[in-house]
């Protein structure tokens, strides 16, 4: 069986479901400003600020949600089995992958935003609205150098595996965590599926 026919004969199943799966789509068309671009060298994130895309396609998130697998966190595909590893994400996206892990309270009081942003916050909860930050964060990025020396490739993946969880469960329509990374390693794993491009491949490949 083709993996077009395949993928797309669960998406075509779920049309209606797709239309209604709730997506956090990474609209990012120019790149950061030449004034802030040091600050996200220091703080580890040079290399996926270069990343232009505009959105993610909610049938083919769906299609790969189908054939995950909790118990093993691998998808089940008809050539066998395989996921998301910790070098994916360095190649793909240039997150550093070594260094030290993101772990700490994930419950922090309102000052740690006002500490960290000189603002105090109206509401800071961690749902999959997308668009507010749980001050658990703030800590890491703090002292720019510091937050460079994180695993932050390593906290992405491990977040990424704990919603696709979360997001197979019958009933659930919303995915949380970064899913244009599950995007762009089905298009790289599976290039079938890719939309095509002229850009020559370079360093992160999600660039392309």
């Amino acid at each position: 069986m083709h993996f077009e026919t395949f993928f797309f004969g669960i998406a075509k199943r779920k049309t209606d479901d797709s239309k209604r799966f709730r997506l956090h789509n990474h609209i990012f068309d120019r790149e950061p400003s030449e004034a802030i671009k040091p600050y996200l060298q220091r703080a580890g994130f040079g290399h996926v600020s270069k990343i232009n895309f505009r959105s993610v396609d909610s049938k083919l998130v769906i299609a790969m949600l189908e054939r995950w697998r909790p118990e093993t966190h691998t998808f089940h595909l008809p050539t066998g089995e395989c996921t998301i590893t910790l070098e994916d994400i360095n190649m793909l996206f240039g997150l550093r992958i070594d260094g030290r892990a993101v772990v700490g309270e994930t419950e922090g009081p309102d000052y740690a935003c006002i500490d960290a942003l000189g603002i105090e916050p109206i509401v800071l909860f961690p749902d999959k609205s997308h668009n507010v930050l749980h001050s658990s964060w703030f800590k890491f990025v703090k002292d720019f150098d510091e937050c460079g020396k994180y695993s932050w490739g390593s906290a992405c993946l491990a977040y990424l595996y704990r919603e696709l969880c979360k997001a197979c469960r019958v009933g659930c329509m919303s995915l949380g965590g970064c899913s244009l990374i599950l995007a762009v390693w089905t298009y790289y794993r599976i290039p079938r599926l890719a939309p095509r491009s002229e850009i020559a491949p370079s360093y992160p490949y999600a660039t392309r």
